[in-house]
């Protein structure tokens, strides 16, 4: 991830701690989402939605080439990930 001045960028911060929320399988809400970015100091809707679906793409990536599981676990995986997601709309 780019470092901005020795630190991550708040944006890139919310977007790790999605990811990880997602790999723990954290229970989201539109509300608690905008709360979380809110708290990395992200107010607009459309960024927070947009990176929140870089998050998802980024995990399923994480898990689509890692090469611990067979195909068929990592497209289980997959399939659990995107139906645990958060829906923003």
């Amino acid at each position: 991830m780019k470092k901005v001045s020795g630190k991550f960028s708040m944006k890139q911060n919310f977007i790790a701690r999605m990811e990880l929320d997602l790999i723990n399988q954290v229970k989201h809400n539109k509300t608690s989402v905008e709360k979380l970015a809110a708290t990395f100091g992200i107010t607009d809707r459309t960024d927070i939605k947009e990176f929140t679906e870089l998050a998802i793409v980024n995990s399923a990536r994480i898990i689509a080439h890692s090469g611990s599981n067979t195909i068929a676990a990592r497209y289980a995986e997959i399939v659990t990930l995107y139906k645990n997601q958060v829906n923003l709309s």
